[in-house]
């Protein structure tokens, strides 16, 4: 690494540095004004005229009252004129102002008469990108007004810089690193300031994340999905990266996982790193999407009229509060931001980890079809769905039996939408197989006593492949009680690990432990209910149907322009199936 220094002994004069050689220098800090001395017009005698000239001037004169026989300006002191030495500079600026005896900062707009506490946090410096790294990277900072003087150093008025800047008054004192801050954190402090290009509002906060990118004049808010990819695959990983709202954006949508500016981290100045949880939660970035070993979790205590959440964790609290954010799954295992105007609090609700699987996260989405329709990129992704219901005849429900469903299993879990409660293929000719299971309960209501007692319960699975093509479907009803347990589990763990198109290769699992006669209809005699607390009679028992048909059905709001399929699980009396 090489710096170029100003030679206070000779003002307008430099040298060049590299590695171990650079000695002891002094650095300025400003906001650019009219009149400043660029490196080409250092030696032109004209420029000493100018306004920025001073600055020049006045840095060189402190650096050497302290002792110091060079210094740094950023104005004069990079060639920007070379884009390999611009793009050094840009990446190198935090350690620069880290290795300097002293920062001065020059506040033009602060008045010599002004009162500190009031004037201070009106100060332009204060809401530009590059003095922010400019203010945590040196240990010593010394503040100086606009008639050059000395006003307080950083440690004097620390506590008032944290008031302004919402930065720990533990980092600006070094006590702590950056590093000791969730991202998302340290993205709040630049969430309220600005720089002139759009793209230098990401290179301005290299040095505070510790990664490296080479500089791209051009490219406008791509920059920060640069800085955003480089922090997830040049630090620790920290999930709370995806932990911003978009605002201005209210109305329940799908968009990527990352953000389009620092300024969606602006609520995050208190989030803090959950207690107890391990920050090495593994995260693996390609531009297009973002690999996670993230905890999905389910909220289950819905309310008739809600869809239900799927949220994930980003390990950490919010003004003491477990956060996280919403997400939608848009393909298998593959899940996109939802409801980018809030965060999700843990608090009062009832969640379940259905799965510690590795997911995908989709870093941006595209606005072409199948992603836009109808303001919600997720509708018109799924070439074909499949949607589960279990149907309980009126018969059944209003006479003295009852049944309540309750949703156990649903395999392959990777296409399985909890929040629209289906399972989604994403390819048009894709066959596919799913099986889902269920329990159904038998409830005895006593008449004049609320107690309920359930006496028979058992569990279902409904198979279902190749529901695609809904003549060539295979649909079979699976009693688990007569199967041993140990199959089971072996059952579902070969399921899972077959490809969602393998429907044959699923159909051939499900035969070897049910047998060939895969039927779509089974009846059962089921115990009949008692009117009261006598033992009744072990013989009497009721015929019931479970029968299983593939339909389809038209909802343009799950499905783009094509009708889904309905795996119906009918529940009724031998005598309705008899009629039908």
């Amino acid at each position: 690494m090489s710096i170029r220094l100003l030679d206070v002994s000779e003002v307008g004069t430099t040298q060049e540095f590299v590695g171990s050689e650079v000695p002891r220098y002094a650095i300025l800090s400003h906001t650019w004004e009219d009149e400043e001395v660029i490196f080409r017009q250092l030696g032109d005698p004209k420029s000493k005229s100018k306004k920025g000239y001073l600055k020049i001037e006045q840095t060189c004169a402190l650096a050497a009252t302290a002792g110091l026989g060079f210094a740094w300006v950023d104005t004069c002191c990079i060639d920007k004129s070379s884009s390999a030495e611009l793009s050094e500079a840009i990446n190198s600026m935090f350690h620069w102002y880290q290795q300097a005896e002293v920062c001065y900062v020059y506040l033009s707009d602060l008045s010599p008469e002004a009162e500190l506490l009031s004037a201070l946090p009106r100060c332009r410096w204060f809401t530009r990108g590059w003095t922010l790294q400019e203010l945590i990277a040196p240990r010593s900072v010394s503040f100086y007004d606009s008639s050059w003087k000395l006003r307080g150093n950083k440690e004097e008025l620390s506590r008032l810089l944290e008031e302004i800047t919402t930065i720990p008054r533990d980092l600006l004192l070094h006590i702590k690193d950056p590093s000791d801050y969730p991202v998302a954190r340290r993205m709040s402090w630049a969430s309220r300031r600005y720089t002139t290009r759009i793209e230098d509002m990401s290179y301005c906060l290299l040095g505070l994340f510790d990664v490296h990118m080479s500089p791209r004049y051009g490219e406008r808010t791509k920059a920060f999905a640069r800085l955003q990819h480089a922090i997830l695959i040049q630090s620790v990983p920290d999930a709370t990266l995806f932990a911003w709202t978009d605002t201005d954006n209210t109305c329940p949508s799908v968009c990527g996982i990352m953000a389009d500016s620092p300024r969606r981290f602006m609520y995050c100045g208190s989030l803090m790193e959950l207690w107890g949880s391990s920050i090495y939660h593994p995260l693996r970035a390609t531009v297009l999407e973002t690999e996670a070993s993230a905890s999905i979790l389910w909220k289950v205590d819905r309310s008739p009229n809600d869809l239900g959440e799927t949220v994930m964790q980003v390990h950490a609290t919010l003004s003491g509060i477990p956060v996280g954010i919403s997400v939608r799954k848009i393909g298998p295992k593959t899940y996109a931001r939802s409801n980018p105007g809030r965060l999700v609090e843990f608090t009062g609700e009832h969640y379940i980890e259905p799965s510690k699987e590795p997911v995908t996260l989709a870093n941006t989405l595209p606005k072409r079809y199948p992603f836009y329709f109808r303001e919600d990129p997720i509708l018109g992704y799924r070439f074909a769905v499949l949607m589960p219901r279990v149907v309980v005849s009126e018969r059944l429900i209003n006479s003295e039996m009852q049944f309540i469903k309750k949703d156990l299993r649903h395999i392959p879990f990777s296409n399985w939408d909890h929040h629209d409660a289906l399972f989604i293929s994403t390819e048009s000719t894709s066959l596919g197989w799913s099986i889902v299971s269920f329990q159904l309960q038998l409830v005895s209501s006593i008449p004049g006593d609320d107690i309920k007692l359930p006496f028979w319960r058992e569990n279902f699975s409904a198979a279902c492949f190749r529901w695609n093509t809904t003549s060539e479907a295979t649909l079979a009803i699976i009693r688990h009680d007569p199967i041993n347990p140990v199959n089971l589990v072996l059952l579902e763990s070969q399921l899972e690990s077959l490809k969602f198109g393998s429907a044959r290769g699923a159909e051939e699992l499900v035969r070897r432990l049910c047998g060939n006669d895969l039927e779509s209809s089974v009846t059962m005699h089921i115990p009949a209910c008692f009117k009261n607390r006598e033992v009744a009679r072990k013989s009497a028992t009721t015929p019931v149907v479970f029968s299983l048909k593939v339909k389809k059905e038209a909802r343009p709001d799950l499905c783009y322009q094509r009708p889904i399929n309905v795996l119906e699980i009918k529940v009724g009396p031998l005598s309705e199936a008899t009629a039908e």
